[in-house]
């Protein structure tokens, strides 16, 4: 099984949101920019536990079932 970690520091997701938002030009206002910052690194976090998850090759998503 592969092992993930966590790839970004606090800087690493600053200079990742600066970019983002310099892409899509969107502005955050300073008093959001911390609570933007949580946010990636939450969800980073929950990516992790994904990746985490072991799974053999064999594994065949389930069917998609539609009325």
């Amino acid at each position: 099984m592969t092992q993930f970690r966590s790839l970004s520091t606090d800087e690493e997701r600053e200079a990742l949101l600066d970019a983002t938002l310099a892409v899509l030009k969107f502005h955050v206002l300073p008093a959001w920019r911390l609570s933007a910052l949580a946010h990636l690194k939450v969800s980073e976090e929950q990516a992790l536990l994904v990746l985490a998850f072991p799974l053999e090759d064999e594994i065949e998503p389930a069917p998609v079932y539609r009325l």
